[in-house]
Order: structure tokens, then sequence, then C-alpha cells
């Protein structure tokens, strides 16, 4: 009957869980170094450390410690500006691709150009 008695299903430990040490290590490092994020915390850790957490697992150590707001980072597509005209031939955009070999041994540049126009056939970016 005792087997049958009502008892927790939480494991007894997480063996993938940040140590404390290693985590107290995370937010000093990120107190000390506001601009930091999670790529260079994890270089430095690297450096002076053995065992270094995953990337996501900072990130996850800084959010859990309130030590940055998570979130997307990118810009709204209504932030961004085009840089177009009403009329043909106001507005240009060049693009220089080089590093092109002929066949007899010379090296060419290849250039486009696109007329960014209101209602070109540009397409939208």
């Amino acid at each position: 009957m005792a087997a049958l008695a009502d008892r927790s299903h939480r494991p007894a430990s997480c063996p993938h869980q940040i140590a404390a040490q290693v985590e107290a290590a995370i937010c000093e490092m990120r107190r000390m170094h506001p601009g930091w994020g999670q790529r260079r915390i994890a270089h430095e850790l690297a450096r002076a450390r053995d065992d270094v957490p995953s990337e996501s697992a900072i990130y996850r150590t800084l959010a859990r410690n309130g030590l940055l707001i998570p979130g997307a980072r990118r810009r709204k597509k209504s932030d961004y500006q085009r840089w177009e005209r009403d009329r043909p031939m106001e507005l240009w955009q060049m693009d220089v691709m080089g590093g092109v070999r002929l066949a007899g041994g010379r090296e060419a540049k290849v250039l486009t150009g696109v007329d960014d126009t209101r209602g070109s056939a540009s397409p939208p970016g």
C-alpha cells in the first residue's frame, strides 16, 4: 500500500542545470558590462573556465535574473525608409561586383543599376 501513496514526480536532480557559481559569474559579468550579450559573455567565460554553458542557456539566465528584456530586437518594417523618388531617373542604386574572370585571364567587374522610382519594376525592400 505504501507504493500507492501520493508522492511528488519531480526529478531529484537536473543534470543539465547551470551551476550556481557559473550563474553568479554570468550575472556579475553582465552587471559589470551591460552592453555584453550572451555571445560575448560565453566568450569571456570560455577564457576563464572550462564549464561554459551554451549561449541560449546564458540568455535564459540573464532573462531569469532580470538583466535583459527578452524579445525580438529587429526593427519593424514601418521603421525602414525607402529612398524612392516620384519621377524616373531621379535616384539610381548602383552595385559593383568584382572578380569575374574572362577567358583570356583578365578580370571584369559587373555593374548593376536600379532606377528606384515609385511604381517602377524594382522589387520592394
